[in-house]
């Protein structure tokens, strides 16, 4: 187990290293509403190449690479402390070992499946998690829409491996897909609504052409 921790607290030691040194601007203006992310804005009618590089970032980097990994981490440890507690005590384990595991399920998501920060660029789109990297041609993405639970993720649909990487939706993660479209036109977009909502909240997340 000590083992383990190390090599955790390593690669979150690596990535936000990473991070810091790829960090960009976070603009803090209110999100734009848009009745459908494949419309491109007028501004942007104009620029079906754009720049060379897109990236969307769904939060801080500190946040990303330390803060989600040792609350997951922490509230993980109190839960199996918490069985312990109740083998101890002879009390009944089902309430919390329920919660326990749904706690697992959602920490597995986040540490192995899920994406917080995007960046396209040379024809190759690169998601990254908090531990894991996924890179593959834009020419092989199918289409992004919601998760088949909408509570503010988007999957990216890909006809290489893997074959879905469930995405962090922030504040212009809209904005990012309408420019990924301009780049493939065939590239299906649709947000979903409660990804709509998350969109309007001023987060300090952020997207980048250049």
């Amino acid at each position: 187990m000590p083992r383990l921790i190390r090599h955790v607290a390593a690669v979150l030691v690596d990535q936000y290293v990473a991070c810091n040194a790829t960090s960009h601007a976070i603009s803090f203006e209110p999100a734009v509403a848009r009745e459908d992310v494949n419309q491109i804005e007028g501004a942007n009618a104009g620029t079906a190449a754009g720049g060379t590089r897109l990236i969307y970032c769904s939060g801080p980097g500190w946040m990303i690479r330390v803060a989600i990994p040792v609350a997951l981490l922490l509230v993980t440890f109190a839960l199996l402390a918490l069985l312990w507690i109740d083998a101890v005590t002879g009390r009944t384990p089902w309430p919390d070992l329920v919660i326990t595991l749904l706690w697992i399920s959602f920490a597995y998501l986040a540490f192995w499946r899920v994406a917080f920060d995007l960046e396209y660029a040379e024809g190759t789109l690169r998601c990254r998690g908090l531990i894991r990297t996924w890179r593959f041609p834009l020419s092989a993405v199918q289409r992004i829409r919601p998760a088949l639970i909408d509570i503010g993720f988007q999957v990216i649909e890909t006809q290489t491996q893997p074959a879905t990487v469930l995405v962090c939706v922030s504040r212009r993660f809209g904005a990012f897909a309408t420019a990924l479209r301009r780049r493939d036109p065939s590239i299906d977009v649709r947000m979903g609504w409660v990804s709509r909502l998350w969109e309007r909240i001023p987060w300090p997340s952020s997207f980048e052409e250049v």
